[in-house]
């Protein structure tokens, strides 16, 4: 009986220090998230240089693009979304599923973008994840609303944002809703009954296919040509969209794999008629 105690002790004793050690960690994250929630990062950056102020002519560039984190499959996107950026070079990029606090706005802005990031939430590993905007123009009137949104789903919102151009002011609405077809329409009559009746284009994840935007309140804006986005790898479903009151288009959507579970959207449109639609 001695020896079997004597033989167990040993495992009691490293038992007790993995309890300690777990306990420990459980301090470290209790206390990391204590301060991240007493101290978080605000909601909302804005990353905007007055000598990245292009104008815009006759023409306007837009991409759309669902970044996933920067990242699919553990592989970091970000050095192939920046070469779809240079190829199709956009004046405006939509972004969804963005982290904001790892770099890649602030690598963006250095090459000559104005940002706008809105937080969908703060999680306590990867920082803020949200919505992005950039612009070779300058910003105005930039500001985000908040969305109807589920109890269980990170805070959808859409964010909205004026370019000057030489046909006047452009608006514009970018967004990432809801993947339920419920919610989505809600959020998409919201958005009609907020700024409808103003935006000049949209663009984002709209996680409906352009039947479906056509039969929402949106629907005047939403004639296009269809195409899939969604899987990358074997796209089926039309989600990703960048749709427009006054904007004609000039040439076929661009699509790029750049990494993500999405593919990116560049369109290109006529302006001229834009400021005499309103």
């Amino acid at each position: 009986m001695a020896e079997l105690i004597k033989d167990t002790e040993p495992k009691r004793r490293n038992i007790s220090r993995i309890i300690k050690s777990v306990a420990a960690c459980t301090l470290i994250l209790t206390s990391a998230f204590i301060q991240m929630r007493d101290t978080p990062e605000p909601d909302a950056e804005f990353l905007q240089d007055k000598s990245n102020n292009e104008l815009l002519e006759d023409s306007v560039t837009i991409m759309t693009a669902n970044v996933h984190r920067w990242k699919l499959h553990g592989r970091g996107n970000y050095p192939r979304f920046i070469k779809a950026v240079q190829k199709r070079d956009p004046d405006i990029i939509c972004m969804q599923e963005v982290l904001a606090d790892k770099g890649q706005l602030r690598d963006l802005h250095k090459l000559g973008y104005n940002i706008y990031f809105f937080a969908s939430t703060h999680e306590l590993i990867d920082g803020r994840y949200g919505n992005a905007v950039a612009s070779k123009s300058e910003l105005l009137d930039t500001s985000a609303m908040l969305l109807p949104s589920r109890h269980n789903d990170s805070h959808r919102n859409a964010i909205n944002f004026s370019i000057q151009s030489s046909r006047g002011t452009l608006e514009f609405l970018s967004t990432h809703l809801d993947t339920n077809i419920t919610y989505s329409d809600r959020q998409i009559v919201y958005i009609n009954s907020t700024v409808g009746d103003t935006m000049d284009f949209g663009c984002g994840d709209f996680n409906q296919s352009l039947d479906e935007l056509e039969s929402s309140p949106l629907g005047s804006m939403a004639k296009s040509r269809r195409f899939s986005t969604f899987p990358s790898i074997k796209p089926r479903l039309q989600l990703d969209h960048i749709i427009t009151n006054c904007g004609r288009l000039t040439s076929g959507a661009m699509l790029d794999d750049f990494g993500s579970d999405h593919l990116s959207v560049t369109k290109t449109f006529d302006i001229k008629n834009c400021s005499e639609t309103r």
